[in-house]
């Protein structure tokens, strides 16, 4: 899934998300048909965007009583780069989707990659890019000791220390003197 992205300035924005999601929708049901004899929505996929910020793309699935099947692609992601920059990501997805249809799990081992060269995709797992504008981390969490600057996506329920300090100075176990400094961006 190799996505080089040049920059996420100048992207379609917000309006292109539509443009993706039926791009999405259609290689779903082309390639699950060409592949397994059914579009993937007849197998109980699913699509939709999620709110990731360092990740384009992602397919989960689980077994028993509440299955689930169901690829996402980056909402952040999709807004910048547009479908010309989701496809390859998609192409990525669905081939997951389809490893895990023919043997019941997926990674990216010589099978998957087998199903990426099928579904038209790059046989990688990397994401080449910049993070899309808008994406930066709305917390920063900073070492009172060392200075390290960790990013943090979402609002910290637990107090969080510098691991390279805790590691160097406290053998690797918590220590309040490292407690990071959090603030909002």
């Amino acid at each position: 899934m190799t996505v080089r992205a040049s920059g996420a300035a100048g992207g379609p924005g917000e309006e292109g998300l539509g443009e993706v999601e039926a791009g999405a929708r259609r290689l779903m049901g082309e390639l699950g048909l060409r592949h397994l004899g059914a579009s993937l929505f007849s197998l109980g996929w699913t699509f939709g965007f999620d709110r990731a910020r360092r990740r384009p793309g992602c397919c989960r699935w689980r077994r028993g009583e509440v299955p689930l099947k169901r690829i996402t692609l980056s909402k952040h992601f999709a807004a910048a780069l547009g479908w010309a920059g989701m496809e390859a990501v998609m192409r990525h997805e669905i081939a997951h989707a389809l490893d895990f249809e023919t043997r019941g799990r997926s990674g990216h081992d010589d099978v998957w990659k087998a199903w990426a060269l099928q579904c038209g995709a790059e046989p990688t797992r990397c994401y080449e890019g910049d993070e899309p504008a808008g994406a930066a981390a709305p917390y920063q969490g900073t070492c009172p000791s060392c200075g390290a600057v960790y990013p943090f996506y979402r609002r910290l329920k637990r107090p969080r220390a510098c691991g390279a300090c805790c590691d160097r100075y406290n053998g690797g176990r918590y220590a309040a003197a490292f407690r990071l400094v959090i603030r909002r961006r």
